[in-house]
């Protein structure tokens, strides 16, 4: 089915689900959190104020998350609702039985609040949610044009009732939670970007010696540095620092690790596709150091104190990268020669860059710029 026409049926959909008759239930609040797992990361440690707040105290309170990150919310965050409803997004847009029966379960719930805490929203998904909602409060950040159409933004922003203000883009995507949450609930000069205790994992993704955690893919081709510059870092790990090398990633990246392991001398542990969320935290957390690309990897081991060094084309710089040094944490980005020449003026980067998906060639980084930087860095402090 051509995509225009899907979306025609995304919009009639929402359409018939807004006729729906419903009761407002008071004390309810819907919380919509549709994104990926690193924005998970640098959004839950906001949500216990969610019940500190005298307003929301006594609230049934009720999640709209992606499941892409359940087994991290169940493991750690789940007392911070009363329910959840996990959204699968691919069978949100294609599947037009599970999107009717999705949006009239939210619906008929009838929530007195939603509150849509994304900066960038898009408007099959979170905005479609606020839409059918019979919420008598409906709050936001003002948001951007990241994900979504001009003409787009202007019906979405009639959903709402309330809209929060925004600083300019370049704000960390950390900093922009706290944003939204200090407007809405306060409290949050208190909040540390931190990861609870981590539980002992399966022995068999036990590495005994120091180890290095590589992340050779990306959700993105043009984020993805080639497998044979990862297995020419790996060497040098393993011959200057003697680290055992670990590989992380999903089913899809188990390739990269294959040809990593065909390019180097010693045998390496590629765990990709073979961890859940919680043993890919626990490997990273106990790395000596963490070498990837722009992925959830980088916030997973900003999060957990390691230090890490991020091959980035420069997408999104200013939200989710680099890392402010407020946050004090050890987090190293590598950028093409034409984006690390201008990052003293970075307005004009994020101006450039944070947006564009046009020249941002991250084969122009060299694998002995990444070297340098590693070798700049006291490992083992």
């Amino acid at each position: 089915m051509k995509v225009a026409l899907q979306i025609r049926i995304c919009l009639l959909l929402n359409k018939i689900v807004k006729k729906i008759p419903f009761s407002l239930r008071p004390k309810t609040l819907l919380l919509v959190r549709l994104d990926a797992i690193g924005d998970y990361l640098l959004l839950r440690n906001f949500l216990p104020l969610i019940r500190q707040n005298p307003l929301y105290k006594d609230y049934r309170i009720t999640l709209v998350g992606n499941p892409a990150w359940r087994d991290l919310f169940e493991a750690w965050d789940k007392k911070q609702v009363d329910e959840v409803i996990w959204l699968d997004r691919k069978r949100f847009f294609s599947d037009f039985f599970y999107r009717f029966r999705m949006l009239w379960q939210i619906r008929k719930q009838g929530f007195e609040t939603l509150a849509v805490s994304m900066y960038s929203r898009e408007f099959l998904y979170e905005e479609s949610i606020a839409e059918i909602s019979g919420a008598k409060y409906k709050i936001a950040p003002k948001g951007n044009r990241a994900n979504i159409l001009e003409h787009e933004k202007k019906v979405a922003d009639t959903f709402y009732t309330q809209f929060f203000p925004n600083k300019p883009e370049g704000l960390f995507e950390f900093y922009r939670n706290q944003e939204f949450f200090e407007h809405w609930v306060g409290g949050t000069e208190s909040i540390k970007f931190r990861l609870p205790i981590l539980e002992k994992i399966n022995p068999k993704f036990e590495v005994k010696l120091n180890y290095a955690v590589l992340f050779a893919g990306a959700s993105w081709e043009p984020r993805c540095w080639k497998a044979e510059n990862f297995a020419q870092i790996a060497d040098f790990l393993h011959k200057n620092y003697a680290f055992e090398i670990v590989c992380l990633g999903s089913t899809h990246e188990k390739w990269r690790a294959d040809l990593i392991q065909k390019q180097v001398d010693f045998p390496i542990h590629n765990f990709c596709g073979q961890t859940n969320l919680l043993e890919f935290s626990y490997l990273i957390a106990h790395s000596e150091i963490v070498i990837s690309n722009d992925t959830a990897a980088v916030h997973f081991g900003a999060v957990s104190g390691r230090k890490v060094f991020c091959i980035s084309n420069a997408f999104t710089i200013g939200r989710f990268h680099p890392y402010p040094t407020q946050l004090g944490l050890q987090v190293f980005h590598i950028y093409p020669p034409e984006v690390e020449a201008e990052l003293g003026d970075f307005q004009t980067i994020i101006d450039k860059y944070a947006l564009s998906k046009k020249d941002l060639d991250i084969e122009k980084i060299s694998v002995e710029k990444v070297i340098e930087k590693i070798k700049s860095i006291k490992v083992y402090e």
